[in-house]
Parts: C-alpha cells; structure tokens; sequence
C-alpha cells in the first residue's frame, strides 16, 4: 500500500535493530561481570587459569551469539536501508539476505 515502507520499519526493522543493540549491550555487560566477579573471587584461591578460562569461554560465547545476529540480519538491513535511499542493492547482496536469514537457528545451535 500506500505507507508499506513506513509499516516494514515500524513493525520489522525498527524493534529488529533495537533488539540487537540490546543484545551486544546485555551480552556486554554479562561478559564484563563475569570478569569483575572472577576478579572479586580471586582472592579466595581460585587459579588464575580456571578464572581466564571461564572468562574467555563466557566471552567467546556472548561475541559470537552477537556476530551471528550481526551476520544474519545484517545483510538485510543494509540492502533495505539502501533501497530507501534509491540505492540499487547487488546481487550478491540479496543473496545473501536470502541465504543467511533463515540460518540463525542454525548458528545459535553451533554457538550453545
């Protein structure tokens, strides 16, 4: 219709981003506690290495749950903010919108 585009963002495109800004701010936050508490327990013997590994491990966790947001919405949003600014998108771009959309079940598998 009319205000298709206007729609699309409000109800798609607008709380998408804002749930991955939140998600890299909550996956940051989660992963900076977790070093302040291992840093606060430290002086109770717990080893320096088994406090990095857990560190390091909650870490990786939360970047890579981050990147696979980051990858499978990405490309989407790119080529939709480039078709509201009369940008023709690529080929290749829209293959990859369409190839990695419906991947993210798969990537949050490989993560956990």
């Amino acid at each position: 219709g009319k205000y298709a585009y206007a729609y699309r963002y409000a109800f798609f495109y607008f709380p998408l981003w804002i749930i991955i800004l939140a998600i890299t701010v909550i996956m940051t936050t989660m992963a900076c506690h977790v070093r302040k508490v291992e840093k606060e327990t430290a002086r109770y013997g717990i080893s320096v290495e088994a406090r990095n590994s857990l560190t390091s491990k909650v870490a990786r966790q939360a970047f890579f749950y981050v990147i696979a947001l980051y990858l499978t919405w990405g490309p989407g949003s790119v080529g939709r903010l480039l078709e509201t600014i009369n940008v023709q998108t690529s080929f290749l771009g829209l293959l990859m919108a369409t190839f990695l959309a419906p991947l993210q079940g798969f990537f949050n598998c490989l993560i956990y």
